[in-house]
């Protein structure tokens, strides 16, 4: 019988209360309070079914129970401080436990949430005859930065505990009256009501205890007095009742006869039109006999299916169905009647062409049919209609094609909405059946089929999830949905990070233009980004609570919560489309965490190469390198700095000393002594007297370039060459992986990447490179003859090439020979004139300078060398220096890339060898391993024995 009882009371510090214990025990789930540190938990024989309803701009960690709670006792400073507010509701016992689900969140939403407030309910059945439901509230509103720091007030008011009151009554009288049960409960008193019964009191804990135990209490028993007294003032009622009751159900039988016949009526008439549509022609090639036999087959099962339903009553739809269709809905309504165990008319012919329907739209589709395939499929008859509509207007179509593929493709149209339509009354009833129907409020009436499409993915995705955090869930998969609008590709964090920083540039320049329109466009789609990027960082920390040795070996490695290696985790996660268990996602963050740090390495080495990292350019790079370093050591250029540096500052004193004594008037003999030693010391170190100042500053040009040259060697030993060495390991062994994983005989290759020679280790990284480049994965053992044909094909153009250098080379030498001659000829002919016209000036004293006619004969003999040498330039008239001198670089690149491709080829045709020596290699240290560990137990035994080996 469904009684009515709503009762409010708060929780309190006051009252020595914790809310998350509180939370605790009505969820009946672990909780862990922070400010206390400790776990609470309350076990129940019967499990509560929980849910957390919130506003819609409350931030998802508010449907984390543990987090909600422990955020609200983190918040309330105050030693007395109100920490929530808690309504308890009787449920009507006459509801299914989905109605009650339905009621007990329908109201709680409306009531409470609407408001601004954050509800937990409990459902608790633990007594089956006394469902309740436990609605804990906080006392302040929330936003989506967290709880707001004034609480409100106007939620304490007396006015609405009576508004709740009667909000329940009404809201649970709906339910009743929907399932079309007559009891109905009342939030007044019965003397409100005029009724003469009397109110019985509320029977404590305790109280309810000792009742249980047979120990009777003084409320109790007021209670029986009064529930006696009460039961003889009805009883003169039940008859009159049990008449009005039996009236009702006659009258209910014949209203729902009414309704089932109306449904069915119109269910047939509105199928029809689209079911004669459809024709099925048999073509078949066999003989005759076989095709009456088979003919004889099918008529003999639709029958059987036609008589069943016959039998069941269920033959008048068939019946109404075209002569040649009706075999086979015999047999389909057969089968779904057994298959849904139902003999119900409407149901049985909604399953029927639904099914038909779906398989027509599978065979359009040519795919099995799921909602969003459906959705894909009616943007792709748009485009096809659009098409067509271009090919007419074109020319290229005729109209009577135009006007059968129109008649085709919205024929495909009709069939995909309806199969759509079918998808979205499935999740929309099924929610509503469930008692989820509440959650849809959030969203606009419209978009209510497509959230609910979008609830049940993810409730079938995320089956552990609370209802609220799917929910939240969607919502946050609407901002994911903008978001990837605005990236135009998969979100993630990186593509965020990355859309950003253009936003951002693209600001700049707006402002700078002052489009304040489209500013104000960028700002609103750089907030959408930041909306999606939280929410995928938070998703990324809760994936990560389910595998805490995954979580503890990151936190190991320092990264941090915007770490690329969180994002391309999750990322992964998110892309495997299943749960994957600790040891794949430990594996994936290790492989994960080394690429990272092998990008990190190739990256710093590319920046000393300042070209692309290949094995090659590395090992050309550390060779160049080393002979740096080791043709001056770097303790001589050091020592060398040193002495220099002692000498500039001993040179700086002395050239004081010295400009003190020669700026005296007199001078006694030991300073003009002592002049003298600091002369003859200034010309063993190069000093010129006469230019002091210069000399000095020589001096420390010297000691800065010698300086610079050490710190260069420095770098190049310590960080360059380190650097370099470390790129090519990282290449070698991503070349042993690939080689172990690539080639199924060397699958323990990495583990024995110690046993390899660096001549191995070059050959496997060539063996990669090979393999990249051809796109194929190449059998080195048995093709020999094949790679050694290659080889004979390089090394022949590389001596074409190397044919064609020479043949350049000498072009460019005399281009480069004429050039140089050119400038000399200029130069020797402005310097003729110099000295022709410095003769005509002075040309008794030129005769006689001997000197002046030696240097006229000088510039007289390079001109003529110079126009000898001009002579190549008709030869040269249809060169270009330039060009040939782009095409001499190109022809030596290639050659260097043949003469790589060579050493690469040479290693190569040892692979069969090098493959051989590698596996003995690890079946010996295998062995070996074997025998170490066979040893150990064998020791581990004698020791057991209290003997030794």
């Amino acid at each position: 019988m469904a009684i009515y009882h709503l009762k409010v009371k708060t929780i309190s510090r006051k009252k020595q209360q914790n809310v998350v214990a509180s939370a605790a025990y009505r969820s009946g789930e672990s909780l862990y309070c922070e400010r206390t540190k400790e776990t609470k938990y309350y076990s129940r024989t019967v499990q509560p079914e929980t849910h957390i309803l919130a506003p819609s701009e409350a931030p998802s960690w508010v449907f984390r129970r543990q987090d909600l709670w422990n955020e609200v006792e983190r918040f309330e400073k105050r030693g007395n401080s109100r920490l929530a507010r808690e309504v308890v509701v009787a449920i009507p016992n006459e509801l299914s436990e989905e109605q009650q689900r339905e009621l007990v969140l329908t109201f709680t939403h409306d009531t409470f949430v609407q408001q601004g407030m954050i509800a937990d309910v409990a459902i608790h059945r633990d007594d089956k005859n006394n469902p309740h439901a436990h609605i804990l509230l906080t006392t302040r509103e929330i936003s989506q930065d967290g709880f707001v720091k004034k609480k409100n007030r106007d939620w304490d008011k007396k006015e609405n505990l009576l508004a709740w009151r009667e909000a329940w009554a009404k809201y649970a009288n709906l339910s009743l009256e929907k399932e079309n049960v007559q009891e109905r409960i009342d939030h007044r008193s019965y003397e409100e009501r005029g009724i003469e019964l009397l109110p019985t009191k509320h029977v404590g804990y305790k109280e309810h205890q000792l009742e249980k135990r047979g120990i009777r209490t003084e409320t109790g028993e007021y209670n029986r007095r009064v529930q006696a007294y009460n039961q003889r003032l009805i009883s003169l009622q039940e008859k009159r009742q049990s008449l009005v009751k039996e009236q009702q159900k006659k009258e209910t039988d014949s209203i729902s006869k009414v309704e089932i016949s109306v449904k069915g009526y119109v269910a047939l008439h509105k199928k029809i039109d689209l079911v004669t549509k459809q024709q099925e022609r048999l073509q078949d090639s066999k003989s005759k006999q076989k095709l009456h036999s088979y003919t004889w087959l099918k008529e003999q099962i639709e029958t059987s299916a036609y008589r069943q339903l016959e039998e069941k009553n269920l033959h008048v739809y068939i019946q109404e169905q075209p002569m040649e269709l009706q075999g086979e809905y015999s047999v389909r309504m057969y089968e779904k009647m057994k298959e849904l165990q139902t003999e119900d008319m409407v149901s049985l012919v909604e399953a029927v062409e639904r099914d038909m329907v779906m398989e027509k739209v599978e065979s359009h589709m040519k795919q099995s049919v799921t909602y969003e395939r459906l959705q894909s499929h009616v943007v792709l008859l748009d485009r096809w209609e659009k098409s067509m509509q271009k090919q007419k207007n074109d020319g290229r179509i005729s109209d009577t094609r135009f006007v059968s593929n129109m008649n085709v493709l919205q024929a495909q149209r009709e069939d995909t909405k309806q199969a759509i339509q079918w998808y979205e009354l499935q999740a929309m009833s099924y929610l509503s059946r469930q008692g989820y129907s509440v959650y849809l409020r959030d969203w606009k009436e419209e978009k209510h089929p497509e959230i609910a499409i979008q609830l049940l993915e993810e409730m079938k995705q995320s089956p552990s999830l609370s209802m609220g955090m799917i929910v939240q869930r969607v919502k946050e998969n609407e901002v994911l949905s903008e978001a990837q609008k605005i990236i135009r590709k998969e979100v993630t964090i990186d593509a965020i990070d990355m859309r950003r920083k253009q936003l951002h540039k693209w600001k700049v320049a707006e402002q700078k233009q002052k489009r304040s329109e489209r500013v104000d466009h960028i700002i609103e789609q750089a907030k959408v980004l930041v909306k999606a990027r939280k929410i995928l960082v938070e998703r990324c920390e809760q994936e990560l609570k389910q595998y805490p040795k995954t979580a503890s070996y990151m936190q190991s490695l320092g990264v941090v919560e915007n770490s690329p290696i969180k994002s391309t985790w999750f990322s992964w996660k998110q892309s495997m489309g299943r749960d994957v268990t600790e040891e794949e996602s430990m594996s994936y963050a290790i492989k994960l965490s080394v690429q990272k740090k092998e990008e990190k390495i190739l990256q710093e080495a590319k920046q000393v190469l300042r070209k692309e990292v290949t094995y090659h350019n590395v090992s050309v790079a550390i060779d160049q390198l080393q002979e740096q370093v080791t043709d001056t050591p770097i303790k001589i250029i050091l020592n060398e700095a040193r002495t220099k540096k002692m000498e500039y500052e001993l040179a700086i004193e002395r050239v004081g000393e010295y400009q003190e004594l020669s700026s005296k008037w007199r001078k006694t003999n030991s300073q003009q002594y002592r002049l003298g030693e600091l002369k003859t010391w200034f010309t063993q170190i190069g000093i010129d007297v006469n230019h002091l100042a210069y000399s000095l500053q020589r001096m420390k040009w010297n000691v800065e370039k010698i300086e610079k040259e050490a710190l260069r060697k420095e770098g190049i030993a310590e960080v360059q060459l380190p650097r370099i060495q470390q790129a090519k390991k990282v290449l070698e062994e991503q070349a042993i992986r690939y080689v172990g994983e690539t080639y199924p005989e060397l699958k323990d290759l990495y583990t024995n990447c110690h046993l390899l020679s660096q001549k191995e280790r070059q050959v496997l990284v060539h063996m990669k490179i090979w393999n990249e480049e051809s796109g194929t994965v190449y059998d080195f053992t048995n093709r020999h003859a094949q790679l050694q044909k290659k080889q004979d094909k390089v090394i022949a153009q590389k001596m074409i090439t190397e044919q064609h250098i020479s043949r350049v080379s000498a072009v460019v030498q005399k281009i480069a020979k004429v050039q140089r001659a050119e400038q000399v000829l200029a130069q020797a002919e402005e310097a003729k004139k110099g000295l022709e016209t410095k003769g005509n000036t002075l040309k008794r004293v030129v005769l006689r300078d001997q000197k002046l006619i030696e240097e006229y004969q000088t510039v007289q003999e390079r001109i003529e060398k110079a126009k000898e040498v001009l002579q190549l330039k008709q030869e040269l008239v249809k060169e270009n220096g330039e060009a040939r001198q782009a095409e001499l670089e190109e022809l030596k690149l290639s050659y260097h890339q043949f003469q790589e491709k060579e050493n690469r080829l040479d290693g190569l045709l040892e692979v069969s060898d090098i493959l051989e020596r590698t596996r003995q290699k690890m079946q010996q240290e295998a062995k070996e391993r074997e025998y170490e560990h066979q040893q150990e137990i064998r020791r581990q035994k004698m020791k057991h024995r209290g003997l030794e080996l």
